[in-house]
């Protein structure tokens, strides 16, 4: 078990809690065993925002519709980032990270200079952390990944056409549903709030994290 991951029962209410360094997320069944939360860590720790909805989190970016009780995780700005990085922000775009019917990749004969070596894998380290937010791209990633040490031509070329899937819809994410019909069992925390605060010693003072 995670021991930065929590869940606390109090007066019939449940709140689900994740703290990373000096900041705090939070999901309150309902504002009574929040305002409790807060009110006991206010008592040892001083506290920056905690009201606001989240927007941000650990590089992960979060849309609220209330009507559809949906919670969505993507990664839009980094998407973005990655295209304009690579050259790839007027890539057609394409429906599948990887070509229908090709073959499996093989490991290249001859051998990749440090450099390209290097290269490659910072571009696949890129690629990987989008699969966060992009399970589409999962297995393209890490069937490219094992040329890492070695990669050639074929190899090197690839990404762009998982590139060109990113560029069809760089804000896609995973939805997390609220209703009692979809995946509700699952994810009981798309029915609630995401709130974020930033927690610190009293004596240092309070600091406000730019995921917030």
């Amino acid at each position: 078990a995670d021991r930065n991951v929590f869940m606390w029962e109090w007066n019939g209410e449940t709140l689900l809690g994740a703290c990373h360094a000096d900041v705090a997320l939070f999901s309150p069944s309902g504002p009574g065993i929040y305002a409790e939360c807060l009110r006991r860590i206010r008592a040892r720790f001083e506290i920056t925002g905690g009201e606001e909805l989240l927007s941000k989190f650990c590089g992960y970016q979060f849309r609220f519709e209330g009507r559809s009780q949906t919670i969505e995780m993507h990664q839009e700005e980094f998407s973005r980032a990655v295209l304009v990085k690579y050259g790839a922000e007027y890539l057609k775009p394409l429906d599948t990270p990887m070509e229908v019917g090709l073959p499996p990749f093989e490991p290249w004969d001859k051998t990749a200079s440090d450099r390209g070596t290097l290269e490659f894998a910072m571009y696949m380290e890129d690629l990987m952390w989008l699969t966060r937010g992009s399970p589409l791209l999962s297995f393209a990633a890490q069937d490219l990944a094992q040329f890492i040490h070695n990669s050639g031509p074929l190899h090197v070329a690839a990404p762009r056409r998982m590139l060109a899937h990113v560029r069809q819809n760089p804000g896609r994410g995973l939805v997390f549903h609220g209703s009692d019909a979809v995946l509700n069992a699952v994810s009981p925390i798309a029915t609630r709030r995401l709130l974020c605060a930033t927690v610190g010693f009293p004596t240092q003072g309070a600091r406000r994290c730019r995921a917030c």
